[in-house]
C-alpha cells in the first residue's frame, strides 16, 4: 500500500475509488466503506483509494487511539486498498466542502466514485455533509455511495462504543466490533528483570502512548507473536505505580501451559479462564486468588475494587445462584437517554445456569417503556435481594440486618423460538410451579426477554 502523508497526486491513471473516514480502529463499519470502495473498484478498473488523516502527537479525535499507525494501516492495506492518504489535519482543515471536493477528491485523487457512512462530514467547522457532498460531486461525474452503517447488538457500531468496552473490560465486545483481536504493538522497554528473577518467566514492558487508549485495568489471557509463532501468555495492564504486577497460575484445571493455545489445526479449541484462577501477588508476596484485581477477568468479570468486607463476599458462583434461587424478584436498571437517570424496574424472573455461564429470563406485555428502552440500549445492570431480618440491642446503633443479595450487569435480548417456551418453564420453575402447561396463544403473545449475565457478585451477612 502506498501511503501518502501530503495532499499530492495518488498516482490513479484511470481514476479511483475513495473512501472516506478517520478509520480509527478499523472497524465492521469502516471495514464495510472500505471494502465497498475496493469492490467497486476491481468492478471498474479503478485504483482502490482510501482518504483520512493524522493528528499531532499527544491528541485524538474522540478520545484516545485504538490502534498504532502501523497497525492502521496494516488493516486497511488487508483490505485491498493500495492508494492511502494520511495527511496531517491541519493541512486541510480551513479547506471550504467546495475545495475538499476540488483539490483533494479530484486533484489528488482523480476521484470517480467516493465511499462514506451517512455521519460523515467535511470541510471547515464540519460544514458539509452526505447531501452537500453528492450535490458537489454530481455535476463533477464523481458517483457517491452513502454505506450502510454496521450494526452490533442493536445498535451502530462506533469508535466510541469500542473505546467504552475496552474501558470496560469488555474485550469480547471490542474485538466483535473491530471485526479482529485488539492487540498491541508499543516500543518494548527495558525492565527491573522481576518476571524472570520473582516468576520464573522473562517479561516484557510496554508503556501506552498518552494519546492512546488504555484499555480497562486488570489481567487478560493473552498471546505474543514472537519469532515467527504465538506464545501464550498472561499480560497485567496497570495505571501508575500503584499497579502491583500480577501473573497467572493453574490455568484451565491444571492443563499444562502449551494446550491454552494450541497450533493452528491441532483440534483443542482456546480454554476459558475464569477470576478464580487469576492470582494477586498481594504484600509480601503471597498468592491470593481472591484478591484478583481485575475489574473483567475473562469470564466472571467481578468488578476492579476488592470489596470491602471480603468476610461477606459470596465469590463463587454457586453461593450466587443459591441466593437467587431464595430472590422473589430481580431489579433491572436500564438507560433512559431522555430522562438522564436510570429506569428501574421490578420483574419475575427464572434462571438457567451453565458452568460459565448464566441467563436470567423475564417475560411482560409486549409493549411498555422497558420494551422501548432495551431495543435502544441492551446492557443493564441488576440486583436481587432475599427478605432480611433486623434485630439489635439497647441501641439504635447495635441494630442491623441480615441480609443476601446479588449485582451484576449483561446484556438483554429478545427471546424467539424455542427457547420462549424453555424461558417459561424456567420462570414457574423459580415459582415452584414447574408442571403446568402452558396456553399456546397466550405464549405467543407474551414477550420474553433475555439478560446474559456478564458479571456478578454475591454478599451475604447471618448474624451481628
Amino acid at each position: 500500500m502506498n501511503i501518502l502523508n501530503t495532499l499530492a497526486p495518488v498516482g490513479a491513471p484511470n481514476g479511483s475509488a475513495v473512501a472516506l473516514g478517520y478509520f480509527d480502529g478499523v472497524h465492521l463499519g469502516h471495514r464495510r466503506v472500505l471494502g465497498a470502495a475496493v469492490e467497486y473498484a476491481a468492478a471498474h478498473g479503478l485504483t482502490p483509494a482510501a482518504f483520512t488523516f493524522s493528528l499531532p502527537g499527544g491528541q485524538s479525535l474522540k478520545g484516545g487511539r485504538i490502534l498504532s499507525a502501523g497497525q492502521k494501516h496494516a488493516r486497511v492495506a488487508a483490505l485491498g486498498i493500495t492508494a492511502y492518504m494520511e495527511p496531517p489535519f491541519e493541512s486541510f482543515r480551513s479547506l471550504s466542502p467546495e475545495d475538499f471536493v476540488n483539490k483533494i477528491l479530484v486533484e489528488c485523487f482523480a476521484a470517480k466514485a467516493v465511499f462514506c457512512g451517512d455521519n460523515f462530514t467535511f470541510g471547515a467547522y464540519a460544514a458539509g455533509n452526505v447531501d452537500r457532498l453528492k450535490e458537489l460531486c454530481a455535476p463533477l461525474g464523481i458517483a457517491v455511495t452513502i454505506v450502510d452503517m454496521a450494526q452490533y447488538g442493536g445498535q451502530t457500531v462506533s469508535s466510541t462504543r469500542i473505546r467504552a468496552a475496552l474501558e470496560e473490560g469488555r474485550i469480547e465486545d471490542a474485538n466483535a466490533m473491530l471485526g479482529a483481536p485488539y492487540c498491541i504493538d508499543w516500543p518494548v522497554r527495558h525492565g527491573k528483570g522481576i518476571g524472570t528473577s520473582k516468576l520464573g518467566k522473562p517479561t516484557i514492558n510496554q508503556n501506552y502512548p498518552a494519546d492512546a487508549l488504555q484499555p480497562c485495568t486488570g489481567v487478560y489471557l493473552t498471546r505474543i507473536w514472537l519469532d515467527g509463532r504465538w506464545w501464550p501468555s498472561a499480560t497485567g495492564i496497570g495505571r501508575g505505580c500503584r499497579q502491583r504486577p500480577c501473573y497467572l497460575r493453574n490455568l484451565c484445571a491444571g492443563l499444562p501451559w502449551r494446550y491454552l493455545w494450541p497450533d493452528a489445526g491441532a483440534g483443542i479449541p482456546p480454554l476459558p479462564v475464569r477470576c478464580a484462577q487469576v492470582w494477586y501477588i498481594a504484600g509480601a508476596g503471597r498468592p491470593d486468588r481472591n484478591r484478583c484485581p481485575a475489574k473483567h477477568c475473562l469470564f466472571c468479570r467481578k468488578g476492579g475494587s476488592v470489596m470491602r468486607r471480603k468476610d461477606r463476599e459470596v465469590a463463587d458462583l454457586e453461593g450466587q445462584l443459591a441466593i437467587l434461587e431464595q430472590c422473589p424478584v430481580c431489579r433491572v436498571a436500564i438507560n433512559d437517554p431522555a430522562s438522564g437517570v436510570p429506569y428501574l424496574v421490578p420483574l419475575n424472573f427464572g434462571m438457567a445456569a451453565g458452568p460459565q455461564s448464566l441467563t436470567l429470563y423475564f417475560h411482560c406485555a409486549p409493549v411498555g417503556t422497558k420494551l422501548d428502552l432495551l431495543r435502544a440500549d441492551p446492557n443493564v445492570s441488576f440486583e436481587a435481594d432475599c427478605p432480611g431480618t433486623v434485630s439489635g440491642g439497647a441501641t439504635s446503633c447495635t441494630y442491623g440486618m441480615n441480609y443476601q443479595s446479588v449485582i451484576g450487569r449483561g446484556t438483554v435480548r429478545f427471546v424467539e423460538g424455542g427457547e420462549k417456551l424453555t424461558a417459561l418453564q424456567a420462570l414457574m420453575q423459580h415459582y415452584h410451579c414447574p408442571d403446568l402447561p402452558f396456553e399456546p396463544e397466550m405464549v405467543e403473545h407474551t414477550t420474553v426477554l433475555a439478560l446474559d449475565v456478564a458479571a456478578m457478585t454475591g454478599k451475604r451477612r447471618t448474624s451481628f
